[in-house]
């Protein structure tokens, strides 16, 4: 401590301004874990979306639970090509479990800076110059939108995934909303 009255003051700003040497980036398991929580509860939500419209629920189990006379390849993958189905009851199921995730993920998103995953393993999303909590159109619509967007295409996701394995542990959608992922 500098025995200068003058001097700054070494507290942390009341806004929550973090320090750069006090940052701890999150570990490559845990964002695969705290994604793979989120994961599961969009594909909940999904699936009670898709239960409360009769057709559709049949439609989707109806590829695994009847038994057709011939087995065709179309046959075997219709329950896994339901997704890529473009009807006007498909597109709405996905948007109506798009929105429940952005009411439930939104709120924590932009009280925390934590999606529920992340709060479950202690880990939160700031932006990457002010170390602060980005705006909750930066983290919902252009991460995890942008996100959901790209895993139409498998191998998009594998290649904005793999980009973790830098040095400075950051995926795609990390660097094109400038935020990085830290230890709460």
């Amino acid at each position: 401590m500098s025995d200068n009255p003058y001097a700054a003051s070494a507290t942390r700003l009341a806004r929550g301004t973090v320090e750069q040497s006090e940052i701890a980036l999150a570990s490559r398991f845990k964002r695969l874990v705290a994604r793979i929580i989120d994961g599961l509860l969009h594909g909940v939500l999904f699936f009670l979306c898709i239960y409360f419209v009769p057709a559709s629920w049949d439609r989707y189990w109806g590829g695994l639970t009847d038994t057709p006379t011939e087995t065709s390849t179309s046959d075997i993958f219709q329950p896994l090509l339901f997704a890529y189905d473009i009807s006007f009851v498909s597109l709405f199921e996905f948007l109506l479990s798009i929105a429940i995730v952005f009411v439930i993920q939104g709120y924590f998103l932009a009280q925390f800076g934590q999606t529920i995953g992340k709060m479950a393993l202690n880990i939160k999303i700031v932006d990457v110059e002010s170390n602060e909590k980005p705006t909750l159109t930066r983290l919902f619509v252009v991460r995890e939108c942008g996100m959901s967007v790209i895993s139409i295409l498998p191998i998009l996701s594998l290649i904005d995934v793999l980009w973790i394995f830098g040095p400075a542990r950051r995926c795609v959608h990390d660097y094109w909303s400038s935020t990085i992922v830290i230890k709460a």
